[in-house]
């Protein structure tokens, strides 16, 4: 190559042609040369020929512009190809687009896919019921036999399809669902004094609910207390003290109410009967007398000499009560109890008294 020199850089910076640029240097200085020239230059002084790329710019500068409008006012339907491309039969980008699009939904089969078998989803319930709900599972009133029910449906349009005869139970209703709601209605408007029984249950007087408890209430009263008075020995039985009162015998007792007596519940006299006088039909009678300090003694004076009485089983201790002839003991009274054997078939060991009062 012939030597050249570049005398003046700044001569061919504006205007500059290719074929104006004249250098001395070959290779790597060369390069170094071009490189430090290209700084000094400005695209829109780079002439092009007009007919390069179909452009009328006739410059690099005008002619990068002219291309990025272009470039931004293209669409899909302005590039074409050959219609032979990929096996389309559309011969630009945005036919080629909507058609790749359509074969491929068309063509997509679920069961093409692999690892279907897979579990990869735990959010998701199984067919086969193997996993369990985390959480409430809300439905909708089932329609036909196979759905499965709410609890809605269970607690109220269920009921409601269940019907019997309207005289069950003296209900209105025809069905399970509104006679529910009936017997719901009827007891929330019941009172006490509304549930009635017969007047013998449990010995009460009672005929209703609330005058039962009232009537418990009263005779529950204060707690029970118990005394017992031991007899005037005269003989021993076992290890008993005790009081031999022959088949047609006379025996007195004597005890006394305590001060905190509100009510007597029974005074029984206890024995252990012989071979002779145990059994049933016994003939007894029982009399009394009783009175608080500053009364007569027989202020209270009853009897009772009726019916016949069980005295129970040979050497078996027993109770007779006779608080049929104390129905007006009061607190701090002092009692006597008389008990006469009328011809019973044998004697008694009587061992004493026990009062049962609150």
């Amino acid at each position: 190559m012939a030597n050249t020199k570049v005398s003046d850089l700044t001569a061919i910076v504006t205007p500059v042609d290719a074929d104006e640029i004249h250098v001395a240097q070959s290779g790597s200085s060369l390069k170094m040369t071009l490189l430090q020239l290209t700084q000094y230059l400005d695209p829109d002084n780079i002439a092009l020929p007009a007919t390069t790329g179909g452009l009328v710019a006739g410059n690099v500068g005008d002619a990068l512009k002219e291309l990025q409008d272009e470039i931004l006012d293209l669409d899909g339907a302005d590039i074409s190809f050959s219609s032979v491309t990929g096996g389309l039969s559309s011969t630009n980008v945005s036919d080629a687009i909507k058609e790749v699009q359509d074969n491929v939904g068309a063509t997509m089969d679920h069961g093409d896919l692999t690892g279907l078998s897979d579990d990869d989803h735990s959010q998701y319930s199984l067919a086969d019921g193997t996993r369990d709900f985390t959480g409430k599972v809300i439905g909708v009133d089932p329609t036909v036999s196979q759905h499965l029910a709410t609890k809605n449906y269970v607690d109220s349009v269920i009921a409601d399809d269940i019907g019997f005869t309207s005289a069950t139970g003296g209900l209105s209703s025809t069905n399970a669902g509104d006679a529910l709601r009936e017997l719901q209605d009827t007891i929330d408007d019941l009172d006490a004094v509304d549930i009635s029984f017969s007047s013998t249950t449990g010995e009460l007087s009672s005929t209703n609910v609330s005058d039962a408890l009232k009537e418990i209430a009263d005779e529950s009263g204060p707690p029970t207390k118990e005394m017992f008075f031991q007899v005037d020995h005269n003989s021993d039985l076992g290890d008993f003290r005790s009081r031999t009162v022959t088949q047609s015998g006379t025996f007195r007792y004597d005890f006394f109410a305590p001060h905190d007596f509100v009510e007597l519940i029974d005074v029984v006299i206890i024995f252990i009967p012989s071979a002779g006088a145990a059994g049933t039909g016994k003939d007894m009678d029982f009399f009394s007398d009783y009175g608080a300090k500053g009364e007569v003694f027989n202020n209270h004076s009853e009897s009772n000499t009726t019916g016949s009485h069980n005295t129970g089983t040979v050497n078996v201790i027993g109770e007779q009560n006779v608080s049929s002839v104390f129905s007006s003991l009061s607190a701090n009274d002092y009692c006597g109890v008389q008990m006469d054997h009328n011809a019973i078939g044998g004697s008694m060991e009587h061992l004493g008294i026990r009062l049962r009062y609150r």
